[in-house]
């Protein structure tokens, strides 16, 4: 929603069918939503920025290079990459998940 609202109304740089200003607002609201969910898990920041950047190139590359449609892809993508980051940087899932 973020990458919309923003894309629309200040949107000026375009990649493809986005903008780069919806583009980049979409990875800061990924940042900061996942930093404030995970702010008790040490070695987080890393783990929440790799997945922020999973959820924004899915959503930059659109559903039509996609087999689904973005409201699938996104999530699956974005889980894929929070397992795969935190084994990488924090040493495995935590404990309380």
């Amino acid at each position: 929603m973020s990458a919309a609202m923003v894309g629309i109304s200040f949107g000026c740089i375009r990649i493809g069918k986005k903008s780069l200003e919806g583009t980049i607002a979409m990875f800061l609201v990924c940042l900061l939503v996942g930093s404030v969910f995970f702010a008790s898990v040490p070695n987080s920041l890393p783990v929440v920025a790799t997945a922020a950047l999973a959820a924004t190139l899915v959503e930059l590359l659109g559903p039509e290079r996609w087999w689904a449609d973005d409201n699938l892809t996104i999530p699956l993508s974005t889980g894929f990459a929070f397992t795969l980051a935190f084994q990488y940087f924090a040493g495995g899932m935590p404990e309380d998940m």
